[in-house]
């Protein structure tokens, strides 16, 4: 199996992701489509109450911190194992 990198194993198995940041900026990368297996539902980790202002349209821009969550779907359980 390949090395995962740049995940944490958090909460009760679930992948933490975060936005990559340089010198204060938020870095982004343009992959071959080739390279995407399929999509992963994304988790927003907040606090106690999560933030009213955050919708659907705003929410990969507002929040720093997401949750893969594998257990979606089988194929993501038994490839994020």
């Amino acid at each position: 199996m390949a090395k995962k990198t740049g995940l944490d194993w958090t909460l009760k198995h679930y992948y933490k992701i975060t936005h990559f940041v340089h010198s204060g900026e938020r870095g982004a990368s343009i992959i071959p489509i080739s390279n995407i297996a399929h999509s992963v539902h994304l988790i927003p980790k907040f606090g106690p109450i999560a933030p009213h202002h955050w919708t659907s349209n705003n929410i990969l821009k507002e929040c720093d911190t997401f949750l893969i969550n594998c257990y979606i779907d089988r194929h993501n359980f038994v490839t994020l194992r």
